[in-house]
């Protein structure tokens, strides 16, 4: 019952991408642990977004990760998953059946600016969950993190704030979690479409947080 029901990942600490951190909250209508919104901004008025290229400075610094033993070239695969990340949400903004925003290849006028920044990304223990399979479970899922901010194109000004940090996705059995980072792919990919919706109503309405368990095995 455990593994089927799973559980929201705790908090990161600040890692310093979002200033004035302390400013931020949770909101039950956002899918996101923290957020802040400039109350004074009409979100009606911007017509394009400019996805920039995936931060991961604050990662790749970090101490823990620094003094990490698992897998081979972090270094490597952080870029990877960065690029992964930045490629699916401008993917979701692109297939939104709404057409919301279109895409903005420089910042500009109605333009909306998303900054992104990887600050965790914690692999699965590849061989735990190798026993695990055994018993048809997986029993360790990584996490990732990240802090996002977005800035009006015109003047710069920082708009909005998400902090995020999730588990990797439980599942009865799973090949995902026999590799280092494919759990990151699943959160990713559930990032980019609620960041699609928060942004599309400035956090005004619901966006559902994304469900701990999947019946995908990859």
């Amino acid at each position: 019952m455990l593994i089927l029901v799973g559980c929201k990942a705790a908090p990161a600490p600040p890692a310093g991408f979002i200033q004035n951190h302390q400013i931020m909250a949770k909101d039950q209508k956002s899918p996101f642990h923290r957020v802040w919104y400039d109350t004074n901004v009409d979100w009606n008025g911007y017509e394009k977004v400019f996805v920039a290229p995936v931060n991961t400075l604050y990662l790749t610094q970090a101490d823990w990760w620094q003094s990490a033993t698992f897998a081979a070239d972090r270094q490597k695969d952080s870029q990877r998953i960065a690029d992964y990340m930045w490629t699916k949400v401008c993917d979701s903004f692109n297939s939104d059946p709404d057409k919301r925003f279109k895409p903005a290849y420089l910042p500009g006028p109605r333009t909306l600016i998303l900054e992104m920044a990887l600050i965790e990304l914690v692999p699965t223990k590849v061989w735990l969950n190798a026993v695990g399979t055994v018993f048809a479970v997986s029993v360790d899922h990584g996490t990732v993190a990240m802090e996002a901010r977005i800035r009006d194109g015109a003047s710069g000004s920082v708009i909005a704030t998400f902090a995020d940090r999730e588990h990797g996705k439980s599942s009865l059995v799973s090949v995902a979690n026999l590799t280092w980072y494919s759990h990151a792919r699943h959160i990713i990919d559930d990032w980019a479409l609620q960041m699609v919706q928060v942004l599309k109503t400035g956090g005004t309405k619901p966006v559902a947080d994304s469900p701990a368990f999947t019946l995908q095995p990859w």
